[in-house]
């Protein structure tokens, strides 16, 4: 039989197992009171705690000197953008319209050559050499012009009237290109792209790749750079003065794309009625690259140790560019509206548009990528307040 020692040694084992078991759960019950009462607190006070947070997350991400030298850049290129910015335009009176040879049109032309003429006759060679001189350039007519020649090659030119629709020298935009490098080579260049000489101020059999075309240029001004700004003013006055006549210019590219479509809108709308929306498109295009630029320049100063986390410099970041789109529209809004109180009827086609279009974007998206970043930081860090040592919610 067991001895009673033994019996005695049992219960007093049992006995200590329990003491210690119970100390445990009395301890457990005290750790958990405790966490109740501090998680009670820090709910009795989380409107607090909550602002608390808020402050110190407005402190994070407020603007520093750097930042604010960055502000300032940024405002200044918006601003200088706008104020760069061409007019919009006026409402279009086609009974304002020109013939293509009107005399006021071949007087403000000659003008012009004759002012580019007396600026540089005496600066720039006037030595022959092998391809067209610079003079002749400003001085002879536009070789996509001709139309000459035209029917015995089989290329369609709009029996004429409707020309500039076919010639790529007449697109506002490829004109700057093409209209240029036919200006040096007297050729003309075809919708389809391809190039075709004009000599004696009619088309000939020559045709032209466009490897050839740029070949040529490349040779014409190794031999005498002055050729290329000759071609470019040669250019802009041709434009100009075909842009406000009857026929005016079509709208960029598009017969490039689409030969049909280019002819039905040419017919019934030129390239005034569209120049507004491409301003406005222009605008708003360069003031989002304005801030792509100074996104990224001012991201490659984060620095971490000083930053903090990458999130909250982005925060920054966005504040930055919100606030120059901002202070840049405001002036322009502010400068309209003193200049038509002012009695000035041409205030409106000053209106940055595209700008006023890219700023509320702006507003929407880093006001929406803030508030986000802000409820991860506060949330976050109430979430962290609330957890016990071992990262577990005693409130679920």
């Amino acid at each position: 039989m067991e001895s009673i020692e033994s019996r005695l040694q049992d219960i007093q084992t049992r006995r200590k197992d329990l003491e210690e078991r119970s100390a445990q759960t009395l301890q457990s019950m005290r750790d958990v009171a405790n966490e109740s009462l501090r998680v009670a607190d820090y709910a009795h006070n989380a409107e607090q705690t909550i602002k608390d947070l808020d402050a110190e997350f407005e402190s994070q991400t407020g603007l520093t000197k750097q930042d604010i030298v960055f502000l300032f850049f940024a405002t200044a290129l918006q601003t200088v953008r706008w104020i760069l910015m061409p007019k919009l335009g006026e409402k279009i009176d086609q009974d304002k319209r020109l013939q293509h040879n009107d005399k006021s049109i071949k007087d403000d032309t000659y003008k012009k050559r004759q002012d580019f003429w007396d600026s540089h006759k005496d600066k720039w060679d006037r030595t022959p050499k092998r391809y067209k001189p610079w003079w002749e350039i400003i001085w002879g007519g536009a070789p996509y012009d001709v139309t000459k020649g035209t029917v015995d090659l089989g290329i369609e030119l709009g029996g004429g009237k409707y020309h500039r629709l076919y010639t790529l020298g007449h697109d506002p935009i490829l004109g700057w290109l093409f209209g240029t490098c036919n200006f040096i080579t007297d050729t003309l260049t075809y919708y389809n792209f391809e190039s075709y000489r004009v000599e004696n101020n009619a088309f000939t059999g020559e045709k032209l790749l466009l490897s050839q075309l740029f070949h040529e240029v490349k040779d014409s001004l190794d031999e005498d750079i002055h050729r290329l700004p000759a071609a470019v003013i040669a250019q802009a006055i041709h434009l100009e003065s075909d842009k406000y006549t009857k026929c005016g210019l079509p709208v960029p590219i598009l017969v490039t794309l689409s030969k049909s479509s280019a002819e039905k809108i040419y017919k019934q709308y030129d390239w005034l009625y569209f120049e507004k929306y491409f301003k406005i498109g222009a605008s708003g295009s360069i003031a989002m690259l304005i801030n792509r630029i100074v996104g990224v320049v001012h991201g490659l100063f984060y620095d971490k140790s000083k930053d903090g986390q990458e999130k909250m410099y982005q925060v920054r970041t966005r504040k930055i560019l919100s606030y120059s789109n901002l202070l840049a529209s405001t002036s322009n809004v502010l400068y309209v509206a003193v200049s038509a109180s002012l009695g000035n009827v041409d205030a409106a086609s000053k209106f940055d548009i595209g700008g006023f279009i890219v700023t509320l974007y702006r507003l929407i998206s880093d006001y929406t990528f803030i508030q986000k970043i802000k409820e991860e930081f506060i949330f976050g860090n109430f979430r962290a307040k609330i957890q016990d040592s071992d990262g577990v919610y005693i409130l679920t």
